[in-house]
C-alpha cells in the first residue's frame, strides 16, 4: 500500500483573465511559485480517490455522459481513470506510470501506448485533454510563474478579490500549453478561472471552476466546466460526486494487469 494523490484538473489547474481586464500594477510578492502550489494544494493531495460524471457536447444537439472512477497518487506519479458507463463504454481504462501511459478499450485489441503528444488529445472525446485527467506533466514545475496583479469583483466573480497568475513553459520542459493565466481568490487561495493559450498566444479554451464545498478542510471545485474558444463554444461539464483525499492506495489499482481487467 502507498499513499499518492491528484486530479484533476481532472487535475493541474491554473486560471485565466478575460481580455480588457483591469489588473492592478504588478504586486511586489517574488514569490508566484508559493501561490502556484497554493492553488494545486487546493485541488490535490498526495492520495486521492475521486467520482465524477462528465457531459460532452457533441453536437447541438448530441449528448454524450461518461461516469468514471480515479485514483490519483501525486507522489508516486501514478494516476488510473476507469469508465463506469455508459455500457458500451464502461471497463474503458487509461493507467499512467511516471512518463508512460496506456490506454485500454475492452472491445479494442489490448493496451495501447499513448506517446507523449498524445496526452494533448482530447479525452473520450471530451474538451479536457488526457493531461488533465492523468496529470503527465505539472502546472507548478513544468511552468515558470509571475503575479500580474490584483482585480476586484469582476463580472464573473462578483464580490471577489482576485490575484492574477501567469504561467509560461520552463525551457527544455515540454508542455501542452504556451501560456496559462489563473485567477486566484485571494482569501481562500483557490482557481476560479483558467485560460488556456497556445503557442502563438491565441486563446483556446477556458476552464470554470464553480460549487465549491467543504471537503476535509479544504473549499474544493465540484463542477468544472471547459469551454472552447472557437466559434462554436462547445462545452464539457465535470461534476464530482465523490472525493476524499489522503487515502491509502493500493499498488494493485496501478498496474498493466488491472487495467485490462473488466469489472
Amino acid at each position: 500500500m502507498r499513499r499518492g494523490c491528484a486530479l484533476a484538473a481532472v487535475l493541474g489547474v491554473l486560471a485565466g483573465a478575460a481580455p480588457g481586464a483591469d489588473l492592478a500594477p504588478p504586486t511586489p510578492d517574488p514569490d508566484a511559485r508559493q501561490l502556484a502550489e497554493r492553488v494545486e494544494h487546493s485541488l490535490r493531495s498526495d492520495a486521492c480517490y475521486l467520482e465524477a460524471t462528465l457531459r460532452i457536447a457533441a453536437r447541438r444537439t448530441d449528448r454524450l455522459e461518461l461516469a468514471f472512477r480515479a485514483w490519483d497518487d501525486r507522489q508516486g506519479h501514478r494516476t488510473f481513470v476507469r469508465v463506469i458507463a455508459p455500457p458500451e463504454r464502461a471497463g474503458t481504462g487509461f493507467l499512467r506510470l511516471g512518463p508512460n501511459v496506456w490506454s485500454f478499450a475492452p472491445r479494442g485489441e489490448g493496451p495501447r501506448r499513448i506517446p507523449p503528444e498524445g496526452l494533448r488529445e482530447r479525452w473520450m472525446g471530451s474538451h479536457f485533454s488526457h493531461d488533465d485527467l492523468l496529470h503527465g506533466s505539472s502546472q507548478v514545475d513544468d511552468y515558470r510563474h509571475r503575479l500580474l496583479g490584483e482585480e476586484q469583483s469582476p463580472e464573473w466573480a462578483p464580490g471577489a478579490s482576485l490575484q492574477v497568475l501567469e504561467s509560461l513553459p520552463r525551457p527544455g520542459v515540454p508542455s501542452a500549453w504556451g501560456r496559462i493565466v489563473t485567477h486566484v481568490d485571494a482569501r481562500r487561495g483557490t482557481p476560479l478561472r483558467l485560460d488556456y493559450f497556445d503557442e502563438g498566444g491565441a486563446l483556446r479554451r477556458t476552464l470554470h471552476l464553480e460549487e465549491f464545498r467543504e471537503v476535509q478542510g479544504r473549499q474544493f471545485p465540484h463542477r468544472w466546466r471547459m469551454v472552447r474558444t472557437d466559434k462554436q463554444a462547445r462545452e464539457s461539464v465535470l461534476e464530482v460526486r465523490e472525493v476524499r483525499f489522503d487515502q491509502r492506495l493500493d499498488d494493485a489499482v496501478f498496474t498493466t494487469r488491472h487495467l485490462v481487467e473488466v469489472e
